[in-house]
């Protein structure tokens, strides 16, 4: 091989190490200038729209990863309007990561809120088809105005069980567990007027007739 040929080689060698490298590196660096890939403006969007959805599945400004998220988008749109790219970018970068961590948080913090008023739910459930079966053994033996009375007290207290179970199939699981004490506390307070009417309606206790002597 002659030292022509050597030459030429080494050089289209370098060359394609040249090109090897910007077919590497040049992609990601138009993408970072906003040259291929969305616009910073697409991104900054992109990253409002993941902050929506966070606040959607229950993130607040008090949560630290939203707080930051949304301190990182507000720069990120102060350093895109001027044309600061590869700044805009990194913070549109930081931004939607931290938007993600907080819809995630959100979500669990949910799934936690749900299992927690499905609980309620389920013993709201038992204890008012305990009460149903009270009702239907108590006002057997009673007087026509008692048992109306006594089924003024259950239709209320049916009510109050239903706007429960209405605020579990609406989602709104942190009203569930706020009304939770005061549900059970009418429900056992029924129980108890029904029990106490079923004692009053018995009566007392028939005397218990004596054998006579013999004579």
């Amino acid at each position: 091989m002659t030292p022509l040929t050597l030459a030429l080689l080494r050089r289209v060698t370098g060359y394609a190490l040249v090109l090897a490298v910007l077919a590497l590196t040049l992609p990601r660096l138009l993408t970072t200038l906003g040259v291929l890939g969305p616009s910073i403006d697409d991104e900054i969007a992109a990253a409002g729209h993941a902050l929506e959805a966070a606040r959607a599945y229950g993130a607040t400004s008090e949560d630290p990863s939203y707080a930051r998220a949304e301190a990182a988008l507000a720069r990120a749109r102060e350093l895109a309007s001027r044309s600061s790219r590869i700044q805009a970018k990194r913070a549109t970068a930081e931004a939607q990561s931290l938007a993600t961590e907080a819809q995630r948080l959100a979500l669990a913090r949910r799934e936690d809120a749900r299992r927690q008023a499905q609980k309620v739910v389920v013993e709201t459930d038992r204890m008012m088809n305990d009460l149903e079966d009270v009702y239907s053994e108590v006002t057997r033996s009673l007087d026509k105005p008692t048992v109306a009375r006594l089924f003024s007290t259950m239709k209320a207290t049916r009510q109050k069980a239903a706007a429960l179970w209405l605020a579990f199939e609406e989602g709104n699981y942190a009203r569930v567990t706020q009304d939770a004490p005061e549900t059970r506390d009418v429900l056992l307070a029924a129980k108890a007027e029904l029990r106490a009417a079923g004692r009053a309606g018995a009566g007392p206790a028939a005397p218990r007739s004596e054998a006579s002597p013999r004579p």
